[in-house]
């Protein structure tokens, strides 16, 4: 099964509050039974992720854009 996630803001931006953190936690330990993209913004992280290009965060394949 694959799961693709798009949200505004995703980790480490956690200074938008829970939810960024919850939805981390969730996708670390379902990714080990499926294959997880998430699309998300550099919002809060410019200049601290790159853009545009595939990055794995915590084992978690994460795309930010502008």
């Amino acid at each position: 099964m694959k799961l693709l996630v798009s949200i505004p803001a995703y980790f480490p931006a956690v200074q938008f509050g829970g939810y960024v953190e919850s939805l981390h936690s969730l996708l670390k330990c379902l990714n080990k039974k499926i294959d997880i993209k998430v699309l998300t913004t550099d919002y809060g992280l410019e200049g601290k992720v790159e853009v545009d290009k595939w990055t794995l965060v915590d084992e978690i394949n994460v795309k930010y854009f502008k």
